[in-house]
């Protein structure tokens, strides 16, 4: 069951088409998240250990089912058996034996101890599972981030260039009023000054988008190329809360304290009777006619009886080792809980904060532009101070750019949020 939850992800690989053309084109969170995962080393490796416990489950579950085997021996004795006869002396073989069987043996009772191993052994699958769950949960968290950085880093740039854009529409305006005499040589450098700002400021956001979609193609897997993802940062990540989900890494400590405990009981029940049956074809000599000493061959039959009264009290070290991991892994399971409830809480803070100050940059917006539209129309009619005018421009530039980064750090806090709640 297991093994078939690594399908859908092959067939999602599969759907994503090439990943090396990812890059090259725009890229959805959902297929950017995909694109992560199958680049993950860290999920390969976990993907191997899953394999690996695959492995161990079938191991344990194979130790139940009977085992068929070849055995051969050859031996030689100095002195063998005889009789003295009034005829003669007979004599038991000449003290060499030859014995090919192939023997089958199933074990009727182990007091347990198969059963606890296969236990064991799914308990460890599991656990397996959900740390590769946790992984997955940690790569999401780290591609939504950046995957937003980059939209806000987008948003950012669009916002400068648009001042910009504001800055030499002016000084176009301006250029013609001083040549109308309408403004002064000062009113002119203190605009361009301020075109000049704001393009320094256009070059550092292409750099600062530059960067953040490089960060996303190294998260894709293609260190040194750059990632454009495709989305809306309006556009909220969360949806309504059905209470809180657990982590998948209390999940695996769950899982690994049921399988210490199933190892305890297996190293109980190793002290108890282990029972068996054996069968086997035997071809040997001199087989069961030691007086004709010729080659034979015969069938046996019969069952196996085993106790161990004392080895040192290994198997239960063994168990009292077991059973305090399990209790080791039950505190951690506790400082999990209580960790995740504090990140919850503060994920949940920040979540807040952020909605709010993304709500108050929005306002701050509308009022700048406002303000703005009404100075332009002050200006227009020859009622207004330039310098205030430019103030204006710069206040609504940035109006705009502090609500792109809040609105982008509102949807990295949700992010925080998705992990915090455990789900993606």
């Amino acid at each position: 069951m297991m093994r078939h939850s690594l399908l859908p992800v092959l067939l999602a690989l599969l759907l994503a088409g090439p990943i090396h053309d990812a890059c090259a084109q725009s890229l959805t969170l959902e297929r950017c998240i995909t694109l992560a995962r199958a680049a993950a080393p860290s999920l390969q490796a976990a993907e191997s250990r899953l394999e690996a416990e695959l492995r161990m489950i079938e191991a344990a579950a194979a130790a139940r089912l009977p085992v068929l085997r070849l055995a051969g021996s050859l031996g030689w004795v100095s002195e063998v058996q005889r009789i003295v006869l009034p005829g003669g002396t007979v004599e038991f073989g000449d003290g060499s034996s030859v014995d090919f069987a192939l023997e089958a043996a199933l074990p009727l009772y182990s007091g347990g101890a198969l059963r606890a191993a296969v236990a064991a052994a799914e308990a460890g699958g599991r656990a397996a599972m959900h740390r590769s769950a946790g992984d997955s949960l940690a790569i999401d968290l780290a591609v939504r981030r950046t995957y937003y950085g980059a939209l806000g880093a987008e948003a950012v740039l669009r916002s400068v260039r648009t001042g910009e854009a504001r800055l030499a529409r002016h000084l176009e305006e301006l250029r013609g009023a001083r040549e109308a005499g309408l403004a002064g040589e000062e009113e002119l450098l203190a605009v361009e000054s301020r075109l000049q700002r704001a393009r320094q400021d256009v070059c550092e956001a292409e750099g600062g988008l530059r960067r953040a979609r490089l960060e996303l193609g190294s998260l894709l897997g293609h260190p040194g190329e750059e990632a454009v993802p495709e989305g809306d940062l309006e556009r909220s990540l969360l949806g309504a809360e059905e209470g809180v989900a657990r982590w998948p890494g209390e999940h695996a400590l769950e899982a690994g304290i049921r399988a210490a405990e199933e190892l305890a009981r297996q190293a109980e029940a190793a002290r108890r009777p282990q029972l068996g049956v054996i069968a086997g074809w035997h071809m040997g000599r001199p087989g069961v006619d030691p007086v004709s000493n010729e080659w034979m061959s015969y069938g046996a039959a019969g069952l196996s009886l085993s106790w161990t009264l004392w080895n040192g009290r290994a198997d239960r070290l063994r168990a009292q080792r077991a059973r305090l991991e399990a209790r080791s892994l039950e505190h951690d399971r506790d400082e999990l809980r209580r960790r995740q409830d504090a990140a919850l809480a503060q994920a949940r803070g920040a979540c807040d904060t952020a909605r709010g100050a993304e709500r108050a940059a929005a306002r701050r917006v509308e009022l700048e532009r406002e303000l703005l539209s009404r100075s332009e129309a002050r200006l227009a009619a020859g009622a207004v101070d330039r310098a205030a005018h430019l103030d204006s421009l710069d206040d609504l530039a940035l109006a705009e750019l502090d609500r792109e980064r809040s609105l982008a750090g509102l949807r990295m806090s949700e992010s925080e949020l998705l992990y915090a709640l455990g789900g993606r």
